[in-house]
């Protein structure tokens, strides 16, 4: 696979904490986070999806990377071949590891690298209900919201945590308070988010204008439903 890169001792990831979705009783869906996952027999390349999952599970954040080192080089050397069964064998789990190659690349400054895993990971991305994604076992929200990562350019040199646009600040009179919204989730606040944001989530304007919002401003409103 080409555009490998040097993992080694990685530093810490820094990720927002979750509230996980867990069914109370029986499967939520079907086995979309690979505990079941059995390559097939013969194969050379195969990934211990359910071992690797294991790992965000039970390891610190911290660790990650360390612990994930031998199956992200296992993955970065599959052929085309290998990386199709891959993702017939656990499409979370490849995104889930285009999501931490794209990390390794942003933070080690190689843009081309991290170009062609983003392209990857967002094919992945839109190919997936949300539902899925959300209430996924492998931690892809935590690696997509990621403090350290935005404090990155994107591959094309886009400064998108600081993004007036994207982040609502351009609004002359918005229909709600997004940049007091958005506070919830920086700095010291971002302790008591989930408990801070409820105000918005359920305020008035979501409930009897949403359309509004959402054209007004998408990513404020997809956290929301992400909240939800």
């Amino acid at each position: 696979m080409a555009h490998r890169l040097v993992l080694g001792a990685a530093a810490a990831l820094p990720v927002f904490g979750l509230i996980p979705v867990m069914p109370s009783e029986g499967p939520l869906f079907p086995d979309y986070d690979c505990l079941q996952a059995t390559p097939k027999p013969g194969r050379d390349a195969a990934i211990d999806w359910p071992a690797w999952l294991g790992i965000f599970e039970k390891v610190s954040s911290k660790k990650w990377m360390d612990y994930s080192n031998k199956y992200l080089e296992m993955y970065m050397d599959s052929d085309a071949e290998a990386y199709l069964q891959h993702v017939e064998e656990c499409p979370l789990g490849v995104l889930n590891a285009e999501l931490l190659l794209y990390t390794v690349a942003q933070l080690q400054g190689d843009s081309e690298s991290a170009a062609f895993y983003a392209e990857r990971a967002i094919r992945g991305i839109r190919s997936l209900p949300l539902h899925i994604i959300a209430g996924s076992r492998w931690p892809l929200l935590a690696l997509l919201t990621s403090e350290e990562l935005r404090k990155q350019l994107t591959p094309s040199g886009r400064d998108v945590a600081n993004d007036t646009i994207l982040n609502c600040e351009n609004l002359e009179e918005p229909l709600l308070n997004w940049r007091r919204y958005q506070s919830n989730f920086w700095g010291d606040d971002r302790k008591d988010w989930y408990e801070n944001s409820i105000r918005y989530v359920f305020s008035w304007q979501m409930r009897e204008i949403p359309q509004a919002l959402a054209s007004e401003c998408p990513l404020g409103y997809l956290l929301t439903t992400l909240i939800k």
